[in-house]
């Protein structure tokens, strides 16, 4: 029978229940309706290749723009762009380009484009656009040049292949000019971009297909053996032809018989290691010994060790 009062089974009950909660492994949220497929170390190592990329590519835009204007990363994830332009204002700006062989998006907000075209039209901003006013045909280009230039920084800092792209300024135009977000695989990277240009502040959102897990390469199989193989002696034996023989010739053969093999001057000899062949050699003689020279080694031999030369 225990000799403790009830407050101190509780105390320790208490100090048992918070070292157990305090030992738990912590669980992350997980939201599984959004696609993960990039651990957070690629992620972070992308990151840093992202920002490396941004940082070179101001001092090129500074041409376009006419001054040099901040372009920073915000962050980096995974998201599902189906459906991309549905929630979006309209008209709103989206640049479709294509990369590896998919397609990825810029989105830009529709009055911060405008400010930007007009800033490099005129070399200022009047004034606050129209939020329901669509790009001009010359804006268009501007704005289209310009979010080139950033796709094709990203996408290559991701080792992607980018090409030019368009811009669509509502659903409709997505679908007509062929750029609107899939159906089925939405998966892409986001990347959120801090863009202080002409126009004032702004957010753009990257939007890049195909950025896979990067695996570690592989170490080259060594060509060292096992310690315990070291000492192991293999059987090789050289071969430069044969001839069946009658058991009666044979049991018939005495020291100084000659038999003929049939085989030309000049032929190679097979190798063979524990009665497999591995190589074909020519023969001849090294100092008072005869010997063999290795010319080809046999081809299930060379798929077995790729190395070997």
């Amino acid at each position: 029978m225990s000799s403790l009062e009830e407050p101190e089974l509780d105390a320790l009950q208490e100090a048992f229940v918070e070292a157990r909660a305090a030992r738990a492994p912590q669980v992350e949220p997980r939201n599984f309706s959004q696609p993960r497929q990039l651990s957070s170390a690629t992620l972070e190592g992308l990151g840093r290749r992202l920002r490396t990329a941004l940082d070179a590519v101001v001092p090129e835009l500074a041409r376009t723009l006419r001054g040099h204007h901040k372009l920073s990363l915000l962050g980096l994830r995974e998201v599902d762009a189906c459906g991309l332009g549905r929630d979006l204002p309209v008209p709103f700006v989206v640049h479709g380009f294509p990369c590896s062989g998919e397609t990825g998006w810029i989105v830009w907000d529709s009055c911060a484009a405008h400010r930007t075209a007009e800033a490099v039209i005129t070399g200022s901003v009047d004034g606050e656009p129209d939020a329901g006013a669509r790009l001009s045909r010359t804006e268009g280009r501007i704005v289209s040049d310009l979010l080139d230039r950033i796709a094709g920084c990203c996408a290559l800092a991701m080792g992607l292949e980018p090409g030019p792209g368009i811009v669509g300024q509502d659903p409709d135009e997505l679908i007509t000019q062929g750029i609107a977000a899939p159906d089925q695989d939405g998966r892409r990277l986001a990347l959120d971009l801090a863009f202080e240009g002409p126009g004032g502040p702004s957010q753009l959102r990257v939007l890049l297909p195909g950025v896979r897990e990067e695996r570690p390469a592989e170490e080259p199989a060594t060509r060292d053996l096992p310690n315990h193989l070291d000492r192991v002696e293999v059987s090789v034996s050289a071969c430069l032809g044969s001839i069946d023989v009658p058991l009666s010739q044979l049991l018939d053969l005495e020291v100084g018989d000659v038999i003929p093999l049939g085989v030309p001057e000049g032929s190679t000899v097979e190798l063979f290691a524990e009665d497999r062949p591995y190589a074909s050699a020519s023969w001849g003689r090294h100092g008072d010994h005869l010997a063999v020279q290795v010319e080809r080694l046999d081809d299930e031999f060379r798929e077995l060790h790729p190395d070997t030369e």
